[in-house]
């Protein structure tokens, strides 16, 4: 499919897309990545209702390719056991958060919140979230039952959660503050299969909805077909696959933030600070950043005299490496060399391109600051004021 027809795809399908632009500036080597490790777009996949064909077929789908989904629940169905009702309930639940899905409230009795009162609404979202919380879940998110909204309701339900999916078609900017995290949107129209295309070609995230699985509306077959889909464009970095509060996450964190590399004058060593504005409200996240070496080689990284995990990208001339980086916890240490003594991860990836997932590698020495006339350079992506 050309680009101008997938992107027409895109258009019909009322897809919701989150695009985001590079934090990179001057001449800085290192640059905060639109998505995690730097892939080309992000996508995430969102179940309502609770049905127990997403346990029974979905969450096993997921499990075996690594993938976690969020699930969005009705809270009056979810204590008791198996009634016949053909909704998840609390064990299956606790299971599937154990295996890293986020568990997120559909309300408690499904009403459509624009017709109650603000009490009514209150207690529909409280009862909800207080029935999840007995057993451990943490609700950060809500979907809106017939995904509908409006100002009023979100007013009330921001009381309650951090953030809300709505079903308004819509294309938002990167800039955070543009985000509406109490109305994200949601695919209008089945074909999942263009959000996958859109996340990508436009650097965006993709926030697609499914119902019952293998129960009449989407056989087992075909989502399992479908999600086998993701697995090379996660693989080959293409997409970032994750639930919906773990990538909202990060783009409002990447708002706040602000980068800046310091080199030694013989370019043999960079030291890379992560910051992010005390305005950006808890918690903070992993940010995965990009650091230019060309013309050398990895000998070491390390944060906090802990090594991290990376991947090594090799485009035409251009050599980078790629890490995840803790914010406000301490420079990261770059160390480099001519290549006789570099350390690389075992490589999986495709020669010329990339190499390996991002993964841990042997713990080196911290490199030492001391004596280094380092020369500053920032980067900036956000509202910060001051850097340490």
């Amino acid at each position: 499919m050309s680009r101008a027809s997938s992107l027409a795809a895109v258009m019909v399908t009322g897809l919701c897309l989150i695009p985001c632009v590079s934090g990179q500036t001057g001449s800085d080597p290192s640059t905060i990545c639109r998505w995690r490790d730097n892939a080309r777009g992000a996508y995430t996949l969102t179940f309502d209702d609770g049905t127990k064909g997403q346990w029974e077929c979905a969450v096993p789908v997921l499990n075996r390719r690594g993938f976690r989904g969020t699930f969005y629940v009705v809270g009056s169905s979810v204590e008791a056991w198996w009634d016949g009702s053909g909704r998840l309930h609390m064990r299956e639940l606790l299971d599937m958060m154990g295996e890293g899905h986020e568990i997120g409230s559909h309300t408690y009795t499904h009403l459509d919140l624009r017709a109650l009162t603000e009490a009514q609404i209150q207690q529909e979202m409280e009862k909800s979230i207080q029935t999840l919380s007995r057993y451990g879940v943490q609700v950060t998110s809500v979907a809106y039952p017939f995904g509908t909204c409006e100002d009023r309701v979100k007013a009330i339900v921001g009381q309650y959660v951090e953030f809300a999916r709505g079903g308004r078609p819509v294309v938002v900017s990167s800039d955070w503050t543009q985000v509406d995290p109490l109305n994200l949107g949601l695919l209008n129209g089945s074909d999942h299969y263009a959000s996958l295309q859109a996340a990508s070609l436009l650097d965006a995230w993709a926030i697609d909805v499914f119902h019952t699985i293998g129960e009449g509306y989407l056989s087992e077959s075909d989502f399992e077909q479908f999600v086998d889909a993701l697995v090379p464009l996660r693989d080959a970095h293409e997409l970032w696959v994750d639930t919906l509060t773990s990538i909202a996450l990060y783009i409002r964190e990447r708002g706040f933030a602000q980068l800046r590399s310091e080199t030694t004058n013989d370019g043999r060593n960079i030291r890379v600070i992560l910051a992010v504005d005390a305005n950006c409200p808890s918690p903070l996240v992993p940010l995965t950043v990009q650091t230019d070496i060309s013309g050398r080689y990895l000998k070491s990284i390390n944060q906090v005299d802990c090594s991290i995990g990376f991947r090594i990208s090799q485009v035409g001339e251009q050599r980078s490496v790629i890490y995840d980086m803790l914010p406000n916890a301490g420079p990261v240490y770059i160390e480099l060399t001519d290549g006789d003594d570099a350390q690389t991860p075992d490589s999986s990836g495709s020669s010329g391109t990339t190499s390996d997932n991002i993964s841990a590698i042997p713990s080196p020495a911290r490199a030492s600051s001391e004596g280094r006339p380092w020369v500053a350079q920032t980067a900036a992506s956000g509202s910060l004021r001051s850097l340490p």
